[in-house]
C-alpha cells in the first residue's frame, strides 16, 4: 500500500500553563504550534499561545461565518477542577483534535481568520474579535439576525432536499441516543474500575499497617500481602488510565461530534425557508 501523502497542515498544542491572575481569573494557556508547506502562510513553522476562551471565539467565529458547515466541537467546560492535571492533558488533546479537523476542513482551512488565529498575535486578534461583534449586532446577535419562524405556504412545501435532511437528522438522533446509553454504561465501568484501584490500596494499606504489629515473621508475611495489593492496586489504576483515554474519551468525542452535526442541521432548517422565499422572489422579480 502506498504511504499517505504528507499533510501541508499540521497543527499540534503543547505546554499547558496555568496562568494566577487571582482565585476567580486564573486560567489554562495553551501553546497551538503550526507547521505548513502553505503558501498563504510567510513562515511554516510558528506558535501562538492561546487559551480556552479564545478558542470558543474562533468555534462562535466558524458557525457565524460558514453557516453550511459542520464546525467540529470543542472539549466541554468544567466548572470544578479545571487545573487537575488529568483534566488539563484531556482538553489538550480535545484542543488538539479540535484545531486538527478544522485544519482538515476544506472550508475552515481556506478561512482568512482561521489563518489569523494560528498566526497573529494578541492585538490582531483583539481587532478581529471586534470586527466580529460589529458584524454580529448589526445581525441582530447571529448569523440569522431577525430569522424567525414565520410560515408561508413555501415554507410548508418540503423539497427533495428538506426531506433528505430530515432522514439525516432522525438517523443522528437516533444514534445519539444509542452513543448516550454507551456512554452512561461505560463511565460506570470507568467508575468501578476506579473504586476496584482504590480498594485495592485501601486493603493493601491495612494489611502493611497490621503487620507492624506482629511478630517478625507475620510482619514479613503481611507485608507481603499489602505490597502485593499495592501493585495490582497500580495495574488496575493504569488500566482505567487507558480504558479512559482509548474508550471513554472517543465515545464522548463522537457524542460531540454529533452534536455538531445537529446544530448544523438547525440552522440549516432555520435559514433554508428563507433563502427558498428570497429565490422564488428573484425569480417574480426577473419575470
Amino acid at each position: 500500500m502506498a504511504d499517505a501523502a504528507p499533510a501541508d497542515l499540521v497543527i499540534t498544542i503543547t505546554d499547558p500553563i496555568k496562568n494566577d491572575t487571582g482565585a476567580l481569573n486564573s486560567f489554562i494557556s495553551y501553546k497551538v504550534n503550526t507547521e505548513t508547506t502553505l503558501d498563504a502562510f510567510a513562515d511554516k513553522q510558528f506558535s501562538v499561545i492561546r487559551r480556552y476562551s479564545q478558542f470558543e471565539w474562533l468555534r462562535e467565529y466558524l458557525r457565524f461565518k460558514l453557516p453550511g458547515v459542520i464546525v467540529p466541537p470543542l472539549p466541554e467546560k468544567a466548572l470544578t477542577g479545571r487545573f487537575v492535571p488529568e483534566f488539563i492533558e484531556g482538553r489538550r488533546r480535545a484542543l488538539e483534535r479540535f484545531m486538527g479537523r478544522c485544519g482538515e476542513h476544506p472550508f475552515i482551512r481556506e478561512d482568512e481568520t482561521f489563518r489569523l488565529f494560528l498566526s497573529a498575535d494578541e492585538d490582531k486578534l483583539s481587532k478581529a474579535k471586534a470586527e466580529l461583534k460589529k458584524e454580529q449586532a448589526s445581525s441582530g446577535g447571529s448569523f440569522f439576525g431577525s430569522l424567525t419562524a414565520a410560515t408561508s405556504p413555501l415554507e410548508k412545501v418540503k423539497s427533495e432536499e428538506d426531506l433528505k435532511v430530515e432522514e439525516v437528522a432522525a438517523y443522528v438522533a437516533n444514534l445519539d441516543a444509542q452513543m448516550q446509553n454507551v456512554a452512561k454504561h461505560t463511565a460506570a465501568l470507568m467508575k468501578r474500575g476506579k473504586e476496584l484501584s482504590q480498594g485495592l490500596f485501601d486493603f493493601g494499606l491495612a494489611f502493611t499497617m497490621l503487620g507492624q504489629h506482629e511478630t517478625e515473621a507475620l510482619n514479613g508475611a503481611l507485608s507481603s500481602m499489602g505490597h502485593t495489593a499495592d501493585q495490582l492496586s497500580l495495574v488496575a489504576a493504569d488500566q482505567v488510565e487507558k480504558e479512559t483515554r482509548w474508550f471513554e474519551e472517543p465515545i464522548g468525542d463522537y457524542i460531540q461530534l454529533l452534536g455538531a452535526v445537529k446544530e448544523a442541521v438547525d440552522r440549516r432548517n432555520q435559514v433554508g425557508p428563507r433563502y427558498a422565499l428570497g429565490r422564488q422572489a428573484k425569480s417574480r422579480n426577473q419575470v
